[in-house]
């Protein structure tokens, strides 16, 4: 099978993720395009206000890596330990989420309004400053400690939900067995423009792979 090259123009080197090689790749990351744009020395941050030199994808330093933590440049880098940690946590949770269409029985989920990692997990600061899973958080202190060797696994199949009753305490084997074989009956892949059947994490097999690939690097 001949290997794939870079669809970027000109370029004949691997890909390695969404059809570019590694230093287009990288291009498309840090500035949202495959060219190599040169802000000029007085390039200042698109944000109203901001007035600083321009980073990456015409952001500052301050935005540029707030959207890399968050996915939204206009997020606060640090969640503010204002309230305990039940109020920080509740602060953030949503419970006007979507009703599974696989188990209708389960209600309505409660998506995180917050920090998520690539696979759309939210993060939250627990008590010692430690960012942990928002949903693993909410269960050991909402339903109770977790047993050793045990972990929280998402009965609605939607990583951002933090609905504690949502979840099951199964085994690490238990919840990847789950979440490959799992019946995302009607569901698509949360790619725009995708179009194909969701196999793992909401996303299909294909999407899924080069979201592996990328996190590797």
């Amino acid at each position: 099978m001949p290997k794939r090259t870079c669809t970027a123009n000109d370029c004949e080197d691997p890909a390695i993720g969404r059809g570019l090689c590694r230093k287009h790749y990288s291009r498309w990351w840090r500035h949202g395009a495959t060219d190599d744009p040169q802000p000029s020395p007085e390039a200042t941050c698109s944000f109203d206000g901001c007035g600083e030199p321009v980073k990456a994808r015409g952001w500052c330093q301050t935005h540029y890596r707030r959207w890399q933590r968050h996915g939204d440049p206009e997020a606060r880098l640090r969640i503010r330990n204002s309230g305990t940690p039940e109020e920080r946590w509740w602060a953030r949770v949503k419970r006007d989420g979507p009703i599974p269409a696989h188990r209708p029985d389960l209600g309505p989920c409660w998506p995180w309004d917050g920090p998520v990692n690539w696979a759309g997990y939210g993060w939250f600061s627990n008590e010692n400053g430690r960012s942990v899973g928002a949903h693993r958080w909410g269960f050991e202190h909402f339903v109770g400690p977790l047993r050793k060797g045990f972990e929280p696994d998402h009965l609605c199949r939607n990583p951002p939900c933090v609905r504690f009753d949502h979840l099951e305490a199964v085994t690490h084997q238990v919840n990847v067995q789950r979440s490959r074989v799992a019946k995302w009956v009607g569901m698509d892949c949360v790619i725009e423009g995708c179009g194909r059947a969701a196999k793992v994490r909401g996303v299909c097999q294909k999407h899924y792979q080069r979201q592996w690939r990328a996190s590797r690097r």
